[in-house]
């Protein structure tokens, strides 16, 4: 069943892509279990070119809730960058079971509602999603390139 999403931050507070490079190169240079799953926001651009940047910055900030409440205590979201999240995940799991489960938050039902001349409409938030292991990498360089080749290749 959806529910909507109700925020009160802005997305100025959410920490940014520097502070995501920050965690993500000390999740690597501690080699202990982490992985960071970045989500790209589908169809959020289009939103916003139809029905206004304030209307795609309710959904991003929609998003960015709905994702930070799912996540498990421990793990934090960042906003990467214009429609991407970062999450940075302390799991002492397989990649297999992370990424089922990084998957299922990325596809579970989040409804937006957007206002409109004629009220509100209800718009559903979902994500690409891909998970990127931290444990063995050398540098958090390493992690950053793949993060931002696999949001270019997903913006939408």
């Amino acid at each position: 069943m959806s529910t909507a999403v109700h925020c009160r931050l802005s997305l100025m507070e959410v920490p940014g892509r520097s502070e995501a490079e920050h965690a993500v190169s000390e999740a690597c240079r501690q080699g202990r279990p982490a992985f960071a799953a970045v989500f790209v926001a589908d169809k959020l651009l289009a939103i916003s070119e139809r029905l206004g940047y304030a209307a795609g910055d309710k959904l991003l900030l929609d998003f960015s809730r709905h994702w930070a409440e799912s996540l498990r205590y421990g793990d934090k979201l960042y906003r990467w960058s214009g429609t991407s999240f970062l999450a940075v995940l302390r799991r002492d799991a397989n990649w297999r079971e992370v990424l089922e489960e990084i998957e299922e938050l990325a596809s579970a039902p989040c409804q937006a509602w957007l206002d409109c001349t004629d009220g509100q409409i209800p718009v559903a938030l979902s994500a690409k999603v891909e998970l990127l292991a931290t444990a063995g990498v050398v540098s958090g360089a390493e992690i950053v390139r793949a993060i931002d080749y696999f949001v270019a290749a997903n913006v939408s």
